[in-house]
């Protein structure tokens, strides 16, 4: 087992040193976008091993969530196992084509994006990521809402790159020239890696040119920086794409299941609007109750980093009444950017305590900077779970 870590982890070194050109980045946005739930760095092994690799899974969860058994001799795909931290152990992933049906099988949820959900699409990329400038089309619609999303978590990401960019051609830049440059590279992979899942073709849309700062993160801390920003960003967005495709695949199916003398939903929403129009039985309108126009006091604008935008996400789907008590009451922005600071100083403070305790030090990342990058990502996932439960969700 200790020689195959070793061989994993000479992999992913190699893997992580090709990303720093653009052809290759790119060709790695293509496979992590089918696989966007992977933390980046089990992404990269992915690529490196498989990738073509569609839908992976461990063996087990092939077997108890969906039913489907993994064919004879398939060769599955080594990613680090970070639930044993300082261990050295792996765990393999199976694609779907390396597995088949049995009698208990159950539908694998593979979303695609037809035509005729592009509108429903870009109006779910709205409603995540904020007012989108150009919406014309579902490309243009993904590049504006990437925009947003870096603009909104920039300041985190931000952080993160300057304290890692010694001794990478980041190293000279001041900090105004680098927060374009990355903002720069994170919008376009991100938007690239939308527009792959999404069936599109970005090639069509984004020349090589548009990645070619790529090649200044050219050592594991930048190159692992610039990967987990940009697996992040992206996973938002797909998460709300998916989100929606399969709701209205889901009601589409319902429609079409429903038996003849049930008016389907668009048909009752037809009947109901010419009751309304023939009989003046719409009461917000001309009926008995007048309701109204009730608008929340104003509120300066604020821009929210990651946690605020998962907090506000939060009190809208499970806490709706302090949700609209803090809208109404116009300390909604003021709440969501207190938690947001304090989220981000209590991750910062328990990753640095952690890395104390847990002996990741600045002398292991300059002995062994892939086992240095690899225990950080854990500490810190480690950090934002305990953060994201006390307050976030909470």
């Amino acid at each position: 087992m200790a020689r195959r870590f070793q061989e994993i982890t000479e992999v992913y070194r190699q893997e992580i040193a090709a990303l720093a050109r653009s052809d290759r980045w790119t060709a790695f946005l293509r496979s992590a976008c089918r696989n966007y739930k992977l933390p980046f760095e089990e992404q990269v092994l992915v690529h490196a091993q498989r990738p073509d690799a569609t839908a992976v899974l461990e063996i087990e969860r092939w077997n108890r969530q969906f039913g489907r058994w993994v064919n004879k001799g398939a060769t599955g795909i080594a990613v680090f196992d970070r639930d044993y931290p300082g261990r050295t152990r792996l765990k393999y992933y199976f694609d779907i084509s390396d597995t088949h049906e049995s009698r208990l099988s159950r539908p694998v949820p593979l979303w695609q994006v037809p035509a005729e959900q592009e509108p429903d699409v870009i109006e779910a990329l709205e409603n995540r990521f904020g007012a989108l400038d150009d919406k014309g089309t579902l490309e243009e619609a993904i590049v504006s809402a990437m925009e947003n999303a870096a603009a909104d978590n920039m300041t985190d990401y931000l952080d993160d790159l300057q304290n890692c960019r010694d001794n990478s051609l980041l190293e000279e830049l001041d900090e105004l020239n680098l927060s374009v440059l990355y903002r720069r590279l994170l919008e376009n992979s991100t938007a690239y890696m939308l527009m792959c899942r999404c069936g599109l073709e970005p090639d069509e849309y984004f020349d090589p040119e548009d990645f070619s700062e790529v090649f200044n993160f050219n050592t594991p801390e930048t190159l692992n920086a610039l990967g987990v920003a940009t697996r992040d960003i992206a996973e938002s967005g797909l998460s709300a794409i998916a989100l929606t495709v399969r709701s209205r695949q889901k009601q589409i199916r319902t429609i079409a299941q429903a038996p003849e003398n049930e008016y389907p939903i668009d048909k009752q929403t037809e009947t109901q609007t010419e009751r309304s129009e023939n009989h003046g039985t719409d009461i917000h309108d001309e009926g008995r109750y007048r309701l109204p126009d009730l608008l929340p006091p104003q509120e300066p604008e604020t821009a929210l980093g990651k946690y605020g935008l998962l907090r506000r996400r939060y009190l809208k789907e499970h806490r709706k009444v302090l949700f609209t008590n803090l809208l109404t009451s116009g300390r909604l922005n003021e709440h969501l950017a207190e938690i947001d600071r304090t989220a981000r100083q209590r991750v910062e403070q328990t990753v640095t305590a952690m890395a104390q305790a847990e002996g990741v030090t600045e002398e292991l990342k300059a002995a062994d900077p892939m086992k240095w990058v690899g225990l950080m990502n854990n500490l810190r996932n480690a950090a934002e779970e305990t953060v994201l439960a006390e307050l976030i969700y909470s």
